[in-house]
């Protein structure tokens, strides 16, 4: 059996042995994401063990007065920020830069 040249010149034997695919990219990111889920998963169960549910406790009409001075407590800071708004001078807002 005779060498073959190809365009450049350079010998060429047919003794070439045919490329093999390698998987190992595949399977190292078939594992990369079977850990991930793995993970998750474990942290979505303790998340729901480590946090019990709230009790919500019942409104008693002493809670009920409490809360109307947080509703005048609110309409107050709601003017105060509706009048500093009102007096803001957007003319010589941008001098300083």
């Amino acid at each position: 059996m005779e060498p073959e040249q190809n365009l450049n010149g350079a010998q060429v034997t047919n003794n070439m042995v045919p490329e093999q695919k390698s998987n190992g990219a595949l399977i190292g990111s078939m594992i990369i994401i079977i850990i991930l889920i793995i993970g998750g998963i474990y942290l979505w169960k303790t998340e729901f063990k480590a946090k019990p549910m709230p009790v919500i406790p019942e409104e008693t009409p002493a809670d009920s007065t409490s809360m109307q001075g947080t509703e005048e407590q609110t309409a107050a800071d709601t003017a105060e920020i509706e009048y500093e708004l009102n007096n803001i001078n957007l003319e010589t807002l941008d001098e300083g830069l």
